[in-house]
């Protein structure tokens, strides 16, 4: 599986990185499942779901905090 940085760079393989676990209110990426790709704010953990600003539901091991927080 790769990752496209949204910000311009090159593709990577997703076992060549390690997810950063965020916490509420961090901007993050999803990058695997049905929506991966999709970004935005995590608003609430449930479980192992998370829980974005835009209602979007991912499980928790499928997103990582994204290094620019601006």
């Amino acid at each position: 599986m790769e990752v496209v940085p949204s910000g311009g760079g090159d593709v990577v393989e997703v076992e060549t990185i390690e997810l950063v676990k965020p916490a509420r209110q961090d901007l993050v990426k999803v990058v695997d499942g049905a929506n991966r790709g999709k970004t935005g704010k995590l608003i609430s953990i449930e479980g192992t779901d998370a829980v974005l600003m835009d209602g979007t539901l991912a499980e928790l091991s499928f997103i990582g905090r994204l290094a620019d927080q601006g």
